[in-house]
């Protein structure tokens, strides 16, 4: 029973449908800052927390995707229901607000957007699982830069399971191979898996679901990942006690 609710809990947070909006999205570009992967609805609510890291004011704009690219309209406690949360930051200043609401759980990756030459602005999502009567659940989904070639770190020993969440910041299908690495560093695979995302779109998955990284991934290593394109991504790890943390990934030049 155990184990069941605990994949529940995995699933909830890693796989679901989406909601769509008619907007052309935007292509996002290298000064952009990334979130990429936000839950919310059911028990699960993201809380983003923007911070301008210049002491001039910068005008921001986070635009939320769903899994297909298409602009997704959030439910947040300051603005209602949008696709374009816009919200001007005072130097040295930061805002923070909520998405939640709905009975169905929805995934997805937001792209920061701000005027480089005023400023930098970070961010970061906080996903929390709120169930009456248990200890609440959260991980940090932080902020970072698209880039084409990342490495994450995983580990599938003594009943913990390792999740993968893809954000394509492109125009254009995202053709992300990997290599899967043991600890002593040697390419398990000789050939690279594929993980096809959509333009502007998003994946996330638990690696035992993938059939293709299933029989490649046994205890502990890395895995590096190439884009065609550029794209943000986030590890995450989960216990068999239900609690779940994030997994940074690096970035790598060979």
């Amino acid at each position: 029973m155990k184990e069941t609710s605990n994949r529940r809990v995995i699933a909830l947070l890693l796989g679901s449908a989406l909601f769509a909006a008619e907007s052309k999205p935007r292509k996002a570009s290298a000064s952009d800052t990334v979130i990429p992967h936000i839950a919310f609805g059911g028990d699960w609510k993201t809380v983003v927390t923007l911070v301008n890291v210049e002491h001039v004011d910068t005008d921001v704009v986070v635009r939320f995707y769903d899994n297909n690219g298409v602009a997704m309209p959030v439910p947040t406690d300051t603005q209602g229901t949008t696709a374009a949360y816009a919200v001007k930051l005072a130097g040295n200043g930061s805002h923070q607000f909520v998405i939640a609401g709905g009975t169905t759980v929805n995934q997805g990756w937001a792209d920061v957007t701000f005027d480089p030459n005023l400023g930098t602005v970070q961010g970061a999502a906080v996903f929390r699982q709120v169930v009456p009567g248990r200890q609440d659940l959260e991980a940090l989904s932080p902020s970072c830069q698209n880039t084409m070639q990342q490495r994450i770190s995983f580990d599938q020993t003594d009943g913990y399971q390792t999740g993968l969440a893809f954000a394509n910041t492109g125009e254009e299908e995202n053709v992300i191979t990997a290599v899967v690495r043991g600890e002593d560093g040697k390419a398990v695979n000789s050939e690279p898996v594929e993980i096809r995302v959509p333009a502007m779109g998003h994946t996330a998955f638990l690696i035992a679901d993938n059939p293709a990284l299933k029989s490649l991934v046994n205890g502990r290593g890395v895995i590096d990942f190439r884009g065609t394109t550029k794209f943000a991504m986030l590890g995450l790890r989960f216990s068999p006690t239900f609690s779940f943390t994030t997994i940074l990934p690096y970035e790598f030049s060979y």
